[in-house]
């Protein structure tokens, strides 16, 4: 099974392969340069960003996690892990990185 890919342009909204039917925007993998201001599965505003590394516990890190804005994602940071979630529909969000010239 190909991997589709969606990005969100310089506009933030998604943008994707032609004729890619709604049944397979699950299977998709989502991509995007910045924070996206919604889900492009769900359309939901309650996105968090993944935090990666040892963090130090604190009273803020424990109210982020609690109110959605962050999740613990573990120490190591690997190439193709997601940078975002959805805390509606759990789509993971990628982030993209320039490619040198």
């Amino acid at each position: 099974m190909p991997i589709l890919v969606a990005h969100f342009g310089p506009d933030r909204h998604i943008h994707r392969y032609e004729n890619t039917p709604e049944s397979e925007l699950s299977l998709m993998r989502y991509d995007a340069q910045s924070r996206p201001d919604c889900c492009p599965v769900c359309g939901s505003f309650r996105i968090a960003e993944y935090l990666y590394g040892f963090v130090i516990p604190s009273k803020e890190i424990d109210r982020r996690c609690r109110a959605g804005k962050i999740i613990l994602a573990g120490c190591v940071r690997g190439p193709d892990d997601p940078r975002w979630r959805c805390n509606a529909c759990r789509a993971d969000i990628h982030d993209t990185y320039p490619d040198p010239d």
